[in-house]
């Protein structure tokens, strides 16, 4: 016979032949679960969401909080729609007209959500008006809303790319010229 093909030597009077012990099939290693973000729920307030990357911070300057003001911000939070988004949530505070506009003008894909006892009781997708009284500076020097007491006004062009137009002079405004009034410096409405 040849090597390959011989046979292990009979085990005749040896007894019987002792159980091979069997394992169990080996449990799958346990996998790192991924990290996740947990921001604590809202009772009352409000919530900014879809903002784009890097918006957060200029969105809570321009909306001029009062410093007791309770406030979770999220930068660079991942997001399926945006790959990238920052959020706001602003407790006991709700956003008024001329607000919602000056946020639109940062985040026009963002969407504002109205909670109360922990409920969302409105939830509404930002829209850029038509036209903005009493938000945008027109970067005209010569412009007559720098010389004169009038609320400024300025009119959306385009919403992608972001043009304004100033009502007054008709000077363009680009994304970033943008520069806001304050809104403690904006004329009374007559």
């Amino acid at each position: 016979m040849s090597a390959a093909r011989r046979r292990p030597p009979s085990r005749k009077g040896a007894g019987p032949r002792p159980a091979r012990a069997r394992t169990a099939p080996a449990a799958p290693a346990p996998q790192a679960e991924a990290p996740s973000i947990r921001v604590a729920k809202l009772r009352n307030g409000t919530v900014i969401d879809h903002l784009a990357a890097g918006t957060a911070l200029r969105c809570l300057a321009i909306l001029g909080l009062a410093p007791e003001a309770v406030v979770t911000v999220g930068l660079n939070l991942p997001s399926r729609s945006m790959k990238r988004k920052d959020l706001l949530k602003m407790e006991n505070r709700r956003l008024t007209a001329a607000e919602l506009a000056r946020i639109a003008l940062l985040a026009p894909r963002g969407t504002v959500c109205t909670i109360e006892d922990y409920r969302v009781v409105n939830k509404t997708r930002l829209e850029l008006p038509t036209v903005i009284d009493g938000v945008v500076h027109c970067p005209n020097p010569s412009c007559i809303t720098h010389h004169d007491p009038v609320v400024p006004r300025v009119r959306v062009d385009s919403n992608d790319p972001l043009r304004l137009r100033c009502h007054y002079c008709e000077r363009r405004i680009r994304l970033d010229e943008v520069e806001f009034v304050p809104a403690s410096s904006v004329p009374a409405i007559k």
